[in-house]
């Protein structure tokens, strides 16, 4: 699951990143299984977030899949959760609302993998399961300041009945779009083999990254916990002072100064990479950019399965180093 409202989220308490999808139609057509390939090759098919949902086959092949994301929309990088055969749509889109807003993780929810970039390569097992994201839509042109952001159908002023789906400031159910697929069995198989890797524990991370990486492999290795990465660029910080630091930023939260060490530091402009929410066993490969010199920061803003503060807060699940 992709929870990310980006610099949005450090600041905010640094909540979680946007997993993925939401009320979509499918409207390609296709109901053709994804990914026949050779045998030992990846299965592979094509996501598409637009205005109008999420498109995307009916049914894809499992095992080791090679994703292609279709989007223009921000923070648009969908999950791929797996549920419990019978869970309706209505109810996974509150629960989805929920979980991105540090509310427990519903039983319903079996396990998750995720895409942040144009193409991954990701672990995908069998079940059924809905594709979702949280897009950020652009505001109307011409509107108002303030208008365009409440949800379909509410009063002017008025947001979604309070407690319905979302915790302090979540989004309301309705701004999730999904849809339903299948995965079925596939050919056994592993992540590739890269050089730098991120490896998510509850509650660290194992970081083995150069300077000039452009390519990462993350895993979730739990064994209890979801767990994705935020990777954010500190510059020429020392890590040390960075490390020492992000508890009192945390603290702060949005409405604060920061601490003097961050004053002139842009969180827009601070993103080096973002790996998906996955379940323990699951990974997959993310695009990144890390030059050598520069500090960085590794954290996880994902709540525990029982809901609370973002790991990187509530466990200190963050790891800072300077690339070689």
């Amino acid at each position: 699951m992709r929870f990310s409202r980006k610099a949005g989220a450090v600041l905010l308490a640094l909540s979680l990143v946007a997993l993925t999808g939401a009320c979509g139609n499918d409207d390609s057509g296709d109901t053709t299984a994804a990914g026949d390939t050779d045998a030992g090759e990846a299965s592979a098919f094509t996501i598409t977030i637009d205005a109008d949902g999420i498109s995307m086959p009916d049914e894809v092949v499992g095992g080791i899949v090679e994703v292609t994301l279709d989007t223009e929309l921000k923070d648009a990088g969908p999950s791929f959760t797996r549920v419990t055969p019978g869970t309706t749509e209505e109810d996974f889109r509150k629960a989805a609302a929920g979980v991105v807003s540090g509310q427990p993780f519903p039983a319903f929810f079996e396990s998750s993998s995720g895409v942040e970039v144009e193409r991954s390569t990701i672990t995908l097992p069998e079940g059924d399961y809905f594709a979702w994201a949280i897009p950020e839509e652009p505001e109307a042109e011409g509107a108002p300041e303030g208008e365009g952001a409440e949800a379909e159908g509410a009063p002017e002023g008025e947001g979604p009945p309070e407690g319905e789906g979302e915790g302090e400031g979540g989004p309301p159910p309705e701004a999730v779009v999904l849809k339903a697929f299948t995965v079925t069995a596939g050919e056994a198989g592993d992540l590739p083999e890269l050089e730098d890797t991120i490896t998510a524990r509850d509650y660290s991370f194992d970081v083995k990254i150069t300077g000039g990486a452009d390519e990462i492999v993350f895993r979730n290795e739990g064994p209890e916990q979801y767990h994705h990465a935020e990777i954010l660029d500190f510059g020429d910080l020392d890590p040390k002072d960075v490390e020492a630091n992000l508890p009192a930023l945390f603290e702060a939260g949005p409405e604060s100064p920061p601490p003097a060490i961050f004053k002139d530091f842009d969180f827009d402009k601070s993103e080096a990479g973002s790996a998906a929410v996955f379940s323990p066993g699951l990974g997959g490969t993310t695009d990144v950019k890390i030059e050598s010199g520069k500090t960085y920061a590794v954290l996880c803003f994902i709540s525990d399965k029982t809901g609370g503060p973002p790991h990187a807060i509530s466990k200190g699940m963050v790891n800072v180093f300077k690339a070689s």
